[in-house]
């Protein structure tokens, strides 16, 4: 017990333990201390306590701190590769060897997932790469839209003839970025409807016409529905012309060959029911079937020549041959032709060769259609020049003539087939309109060109153009 003692003037703790022997109370021990030295053994005691426990706080804290580090070490790992790769930077992989069991077989599992990934996306960027590659070297555009016609994919030609800016336009609505109303009305129809479809417009440029050929597909998700659509676009000018000049063709060439067939018959026909006609009469007709039966096979003749020329290369016998050799030989032929006709007909030839490697047969027939073409066009009295030189490492063949001209309309057609710029004077002269369509093809076939100049009732100039013999 504590209390105050009189005696010594000071807080006392009295401390009183009975002396027993067996039953027997023989007596009582007391003691007696100064409270103040009690406090201050008590307060050394605390201080030493709290010393000790915030030393083993501060030691136990940063062994805490140590030990979460090196435990949350591999999760801060994982976490900053997981966050690189949703960024796409990279496919760092996470160190296995660290950590608890728990967390090595978690880092683990993380690389084995990240090298799965990064094996799946670098096959899925080898396939949109071998994709965008095909697309690019297709002859015709594609373009891919989803369901809300939203622009998924377009190729270089696609976005050409749709008028589409690829980096701007991918992931717009084709119908705010094209002007081509007929595509985007058909993919819109083909996503609604499910179905293929099928349509040919006529796109107008600065340039030129163009007829394209579009082909719409619904494209369809696991549930059926249309997620979208792909169109397909192919120009096909060159082809609807090519029909066209086919379909000119045939009808020109029935129709050629049509009238002389038609006076030949009737010629057979009145000798055959007039079998005591006159010798002079019938020397008439008999005339007019020759003349009819040379047209035929002069026609005939044309059409086999144009079919060669327009062959494949193929097809010629090509050798080194002096193409000044073959004017002179054309003029050779010429001159009494043109003597008949009283045209002049005149040379302005080098004295030198003009080695090119050809068809000599093919060269040859060339430059025999182009003095005919001049002389017969010629009228009495004018002139037709032929003039070859080297220039500009091609050899140059001119013929040039004094005639009726051509009109400039018709100068862009004059080497079409059966055109003809006199069409009642090409008939009675007997020609087939063809000549200089096959003039065109035997040049070209050569890997020159041809040109004309011509200015109505003053004459024309034909140049034709032939890489020299190497």
């Amino acid at each position: 017990m504590t209390r105050y003692s009189q005696t010594l003037r000071v807080e006392m703790l009295y401390l009183a333990i009975p002396a027993v022997s067996g039953e027997e109370t023989l007596g009582f021990t007391r003691t007696a201390l100064p409270l103040d030295s009690v406090n201050r053994r008590l307060k050394d005691a605390r201080r030493s306590i709290l010393l000790g426990a915030g030393m083993a706080s501060i030691l136990a804290l940063l062994l805490g701190i140590i030990l979460a580090r090196r435990s949350t070490f591999p999760l801060r790992n994982m976490t900053r590769a997981a966050r690189d790769m949703a960024e796409g930077k990279n496919h760092g992989r996470v160190p296995e060897g660290q950590g608890s069991v728990e967390m090595r077989e978690l880092a683990a599992a993380f690389n084995s997932m990240n090298d799965q990934l990064r094996e799946r996306m670098e096959a899925v960027s080898g396939e949109r790469n071998k994709l965008a590659a095909i697309l690019s070297g297709m002859k015709e555009g594609v373009l891919a839209v989803d369901a809300q016609e939203r622009i998924l994919h377009v190729n270089g030609l696609g976005a050409e003839l749709l008028r589409l800016d690829v980096n701007r336009d991918l992931g717009r609505p084709i119908w705010e970025c094209s002007r081509v109303t007929e595509a985007n009305e058909l993919l819109g129809q083909a996503i609604r409807e499910n179905r293929f479809l099928r349509r040919e417009i006529t796109a107008v440029s600065a340039t030129r016409q163009r007829i394209i050929e579009l082909k719409a597909s619904p494209l369809a998700c696991e549930e059926g529905r249309p997620a979208g659509a792909v169109l397909v676009l192919n120009e096909v000018t060159d082809i609807r012309q090519l029909e066209a000049m086919r379909r000119d063709f045939i009808a020109n060439a029935s129709h050629e060959l049509k009238t002389p067939l038609t006076v030949i018959r009737g010629l057979t026909e009145t000798l055959h029911e007039e079998p005591q006609m006159d010798a002079d009469s019938r020397e008439r007709f008999i005339d007019k079937l020759n003349r009819q039966v040379g047209r035929l096979a002069g026609l005939v003749s044309d059409l086999l020549s144009l079919s060669r020329v327009e062959g494949d290369r193929e097809q010629f016998e090509m050798e080194t041959v002096d193409l000044l050799e073959l004017a002179k030989t054309s003029y050779k032929e010429n001159l009494p032709v043109a003597e008949a006709k009283g045209v002049s007909l005149r040379v302005q030839l080098p004295n030198y060769s003009i080695p090119v490697t050809g068809d000599r047969s093919a060269l040859t027939q060339a430059l025999e259609n182009l003095l005919d073409n001049a002389l017969n066009y010629t009228p009495k009295g004018g002139e037709v020049t032929l003039k070859a030189k080297i220039h500009e490492g091609q050899a140059v063949v001119e013929v040039e003539d004094t005639g009726i001209g051509i009109e400039p309309e018709d100068q862009l057609r004059i080497f079409e087939r059966f055109f003809r710029v006199d069409k009642a004077r090409s008939r009675e002269l007997g020609g087939t309109g063809l000549g200089l369509s096959i003039v065109k093809h035997t040049v070209l076939s050569h890997g020159g060109e041809v040109s004309v100049e011509s200015e109505p009732g003053r004459g024309s100039r034909f140049r034709l153009r032939i890489p020299l013999s190497a």
